[in-house]
């Protein structure tokens, strides 16, 4: 079964704090004549990964959407170190599927998951075909397999950076904190020179919610990538989550200075689609009417086609300006016909009925204060097994459930607006409701 994968965006399901694909290629002269695909095959089968990662970086310039390349890159910058890379671009093969089809996006999983099974029960003594399938187990939120192939790698190659840090991520996404942050310190030691893993656990640490200790990794994972690599194409990547993690803890103008000149420098389309959303909803929230239009008027552009973000709009805008936010709602109700999306407001202690539907999900927004311990219901039944996860506005998930239709225990970790998100393959209706302990 197909879980729901690390990070989930509003709306448009698509990972774009990264906003630059192939850094390498930039940097290189691709012959148009090459099969550079085969010759990344070719050289990551023989542990050339850097070779391989230039020749697949050459093959995304003409392909930069396929999956099966981001993934093939993927693995092969995860074998040369560079962990953040990974996980963007298996961020952007699984989004990217996600946006377009969700057919597609299960077939490529099956696939994906056929493919590293069957390089495993070829060569079970493989560190490479352990940890490539570690990674994609971890990202796909199968926490437990994850860990048994970190655990199997680790036997291979005890000293492994690697192995610490994809072995850390998983004891974290089963919470067993103490174990991950030892892992993670052993990981940090092994790898001090390299930014990657310091940047990869401040990921692991946002995705749980620990967002002081992921921004002083971040930032020195970012000033020490910058330093190493001044001008390379691929520290975009380290820009994108830190302003990721300064919009999270409330440093506006850290996110607008780090992701507005990413934003310029790219095409305005469905892939940066969100990420303009949300600057203009900054810019609105600091008062620069005029700054935050621009944006606006960008993803105005693209509505025709993906009238979807309309809806990114009403909800980035609820809470911020409520006026604008009713307003795109209603043209987001109009273009769809449907209201895929519905945003309904919930006070803690209160109960509604939802009529789920396939392709249907349900936004409740609730304000909540820091200390407060909460549960989220959405009982399961025979037509219906409901998923649910609670985002902050900024759309990290902080918590999701697991095999039930229930989130128990879960302490809010400041005082503001959140979002329980219900969706659902089925069809009927079920009671939603969130209680305080």
């Amino acid at each position: 079964m197909l879980k729901l994968q690390r990070v989930v965006r509003v709306f448009v399901v698509v990972m774009v704090v990264a906003l630059t694909i192939a850094p390498a290629a930039m940097q290189a002269v691709c012959d148009p004549s090459v099969d550079h695909a085969a010759v990344g095959a070719a050289a990551y089968q023989a542990a050339d990964y850097p070779t391989a990662i230039a020749a697949y970086e050459c093959a995304l310039t003409a392909d930069p959407y396929n999956p099966e390349l981001l993934s093939a890159a993927a693995d092969a910058y995860l074998l040369d170190g560079q962990l953040l890379t990974t996980r963007e671009y298996y961020y952007h093969a699984l989004n990217w599927l996600a946006f377009a089809s969700s057919m597609e996006y299960g077939d490529f999983y099956d696939e994906q998951s056929a493919q590293r099974d069957a390089a495993v029960a070829a060569a079970p003594d493989s560190f490479a075909a352990l940890i490539t399938r570690a990674v994609w187990l971890w990202m796909t939120g199968s926490d437990d397999e994850a860990l048994e192939d970190a655990l199997a790698a680790r036997e291979i190659e005890p000293n492994s950076v690697l192995v610490y840090t994809l072995q850390g991520a998983s004891m974290a996404a089963l919470g067993d904190m103490d174990a991950a942050n030892a892992l993670f310190e052993q990981a940090l030691e092994i790898g001090a020179e390299n930014p990657h893993i310091a940047a990869f656990i401040a990921t692991v640490l946002v995705d749980i919610g620990d967002l002081e200790r992921a921004q002083a990794l971040m930032e020195g994972a970012h000033a020490a990538i910058h330093e190493l690599k001044p001008g390379d194409p691929g520290s975009s990547f380290f820009d994108g989550e830190l302003a990721y993690i300064y919009l999270s803890v409330g440093n506006d103008q850290g996110y607008i200075d780090l992701m507005e000149p990413l934003l310029n420098v790219k095409a305005v389309d469905q892939f940066t689609a969100y990420d303009r959303v949300r600057i203009s909803a900054v810019y609105l929230r600091l008062g620069n009417r005029e700054a935050a239009q621009r944006y606006i008027d960008q993803v105005l552009t693209l509505v025709d086609t993906y009238p979807v973000l309309l809806g990114e709009l009403a909800y980035a805008f609820t809470g911020v300006d409520d006026q604008l936010a009713t307003e795109y709602y209603a043209l987001y109700a109009q273009a769809t016909g449907t209201e895929p999306i519905r945003l309904v407001q919930i006070e803690i202690g209160q109960a509604i009925t939802v009529e789920m539907a396939p392709g249907r999900s349900y936004y409740l927004l609730f304000t909540a204060q820091a200390g407060q311990t909460l549960t989220f219901s959405a009982p399961a039944n025979d037509t219906l097994d409901p998923l649910i996860f609670v985002m902050d506005r900024q759309g990290i998930m902080l918590v999701r459930n697991n095999d039930v239709s229930l989130i128990s225990g879960w302490e809010v970790p400041a005082d503001g607006m959140y979002t329980l998100v219900v969706m659902s393959g089925g069809e009927g209706t079920t009671e939603v409701s969130i209680t305080a302990e």
